[in-house]
């Protein structure tokens, strides 16, 4: 141990001889003062036994000129380094992540990023297939009609019903398609009308019109003409067929 402490007091000397304090050192070599302290007063029985700490000890010497292999085959044969102190000098904290924690981070934020596109996106794709779906082509539908359908003229068709007055007409100023439906749900009649084809309805009760073209339509009370339903291509529901209910809509 005697030797170990004229190597430490050696150390002391030759940094005193290089004017710089313990304070400066630790600067100019990026070790902690603590540790100079320790070193210059040969108390290596409390500085940790590790690669970090001999390394930080080996530059020091070798910053004053000093071998440092003398110093360390002298605490190896001391067995000074025997017991691991407390690790408070130069530890580098090391955090470990298990990788297939990684991979369930990654799985969970991609989910997240899918669902918030799905409802951002997805909703308005299905808003306009909804909406198209609404304007199917309507040629392609084969109803099964209740009712017998009389011909009259290539641009008139007449249902013929219960009554024989025709009292409600309907007219087509463009393409449309309607359906006339009874309250029970069974249809009436469901076409597509050419531009200039119309339909006198007989006076059934209780009929309920929908259409996808709302302002092709012109609707007639007798001769009374009822005001546009909506605008060209504007779908519309549930209008009610019913006299009185349509001659309500005029005086609107």
């Amino acid at each position: 141990m005697k030797k170990i402490k004229e190597i430490c007091n050696q150390i002391k000397i030759n940094r005193e001889n290089k004017k710089k304090s313990i304070d400066e050192v630790a600067s100019i070599l990026k070790i902690k003062t603590e540790l100079l302290i320790l070193i210059e007063a040969g108390k290596f029985q409390t500085i940790e036994n590790n690669i970090y700490s001999k390394g930080h000890i080996r530059t020091y010497l070798e910053w004053l000129g000093m071998d440092s292999k003398q110093l360390f085959d002298l605490l190896k044969e001391k067995c000074v380094y025997k017991v691991s102190f407390k690790k408070k000098h130069f530890t580098t904290p090391v955090f470990y992540t298990s990788k297939k924690y990684i991979v369930l981070i990654c799985v969970i934020i991609l989910f997240v990023v899918a669902n918030s596109w799905n409802k951002l996106f997805l909703k308005d794709i299905y808003r306009s297939s909804s909406q198209e779906e609404e304007r199917i082509d309507y040629k392609e539908k084969n109803y099964q009609y209740d009712q017998k359908i009389k011909t009259n003229s290539p641009n008139e068709i007449k249902f013929e019903g219960k009554a024989k007055t025709s009292v409600v007409s309907l007219e087509a100023t463009s393409d449309s398609w309607i359906q006339i439906e009874r309250l029970d749900g069974s249809i009436y009649a469901s076409k597509i009308l050419k531009e200039g084809e119309k339909i006198i309805i007989s006076d059934e009760k209780d009929l309920i019109l929908i259409t996808n073209n709302a302002g092709g339509i012109v609707i007639k009370v007798k001769d009374i003409i009822i005001k546009p339903l909506g605008e060209i291509g504007m779908i519309k529901r549930d209008i009610s067929l019913n006299p009185n209910d349509l001659l309500k809509i005029k005086n609107n």
